[in-house]
């Protein structure tokens, strides 16, 4: 893309992420984004284990969860027609079987654990300040499930509310992980059903408290500007898909190499270009599957695949 028609971001490289870490990514459809990249080049990542998640308070209580290493009960399921689900989950996990629902939740917030365990870089990105309370328990629910809107209490967070409540969890996560590192952005997708002047005051509260947590915390928390490279590098419709909201697979791939520029080695960029060159062999499909050139280009990945393992073991290719 020619520099000359934009206005360039200048992002400082940040302390490196080595290839071999492990990444744990919670927040709106936008980290779906980057974790896929993350996968796509070998890293372990545990993506979004309660679903997408758009607001900071449902994306703590899913951290909490994980660090007091606490599994959910059947008795945290709800029902509706016929279908079992969470309130701290996304529409996309529930199931007519309560048991089935439980499993698989569970064996999320165990996969986490684990994760946990090994000090993962936690990758999160805030979606919106607006957060929707049940007015009979004051629960913060991460999906309203297409229940009635009656009962449900809508509210923005307040900065000192958002600030407050993520004091909480780093007060007692930093005890027991001193070097725990987060690194967060804000989504560039706009929630137009909140309304434009309403999103626009929902982002300008999480990056106030974005910035005071960083005052608080320079050694642990850090920003990464997705927003900014969308909002303000890449303004044009064209880099949107066809909703006009969210950012299009061009967009993506610009802040993924600004990504890999900011948190990997020169070194590591290196390797995840021959990752990358590995993948485009690897999606190639032959016209004829059942030629001998197929078998042959088969055989030309399967051979690329071990040598990559072996020159890479810490890589999941």
């Amino acid at each position: 893309m020619d520099p000359l028609f934009r206005t360039i971001i200048r992002i400082p490289p940040s302390r490196p992420i080595s290839l071999a870490s492990k990444c744990m990514m919670i927040g709106s459809c936008f980290s779906e984004e980057i974790s896929e990249k993350l996968i796509q080049s070998g890293l372990s990542v545990i993506n979004n284990p309660a679903g997408i998640l758009f607001n900071p308070l449902s994306i703590l209580n899913i951290l909490e969860r994980i660090r007091k290493e606490q599994l959910y009960i059947q008795s945290e399921l709800q029902i509706h027609n016929n279908q079992f689900f969470s309130w701290e989950h996304h529409g996309s996990f529930k199931h007519q079987d309560r048991e089935i629902l439980l499993n698989k939740i569970n064996s999320l917030v165990q996969q986490s654990i684990h994760y946990n365990v090994e000090h993962p870089v936690r990758i999160i990105t805030w979606g919106s300040a607006i957060i929707y309370r049940i007015k009979e328990t004051g629960q913060v629910v991460a999906n309203c499930h297409k229940q009635p809107s009656s009962i449900f209490h809508r509210k923005m967070l307040t900065v000192d509310e958002l600030v407050n409540q993520y004091v909480i969890y780093l007060e007692k996560m930093l005890p027991i992980e001193p070097g725990f590192r987060v690194i967060i952005t804000v989504s560039p997708v706009r929630y137009a059903k909140d309304g434009f002047v309403e999103n626009q005051l929902s982002k300008s509260i999480l990056f106030v408290a974005l910035n005071k947590l960083i005052e608080l915390y320079p050694e642990n928390i850090e920003y990464f500007p997705a927003y900014e490279i969308i909002m303000d590098e890449l303004r044009d419709y064209r880099f949107y898909k066809s909703d006009m909201i969210h950012p299009s697979q061009v967009a993506v791939d610009l802040v993924w190499q600004y990504f890999q520029k900011t948190y990997f080695t020169a070194t590591d960029q290196k390797v995840l270009k021959e990752i990358e060159a590995f993948n485009s062999l690897s999606a190639h499909r032959p016209l004829f599957p059942d030629s001998e050139e197929s078998a042959q280009l088969q055989n030309t990945i399967e051979t690329k695949r071990s040598e990559l393992s072996l020159k890479y073991p810490y890589l999941n290719i």
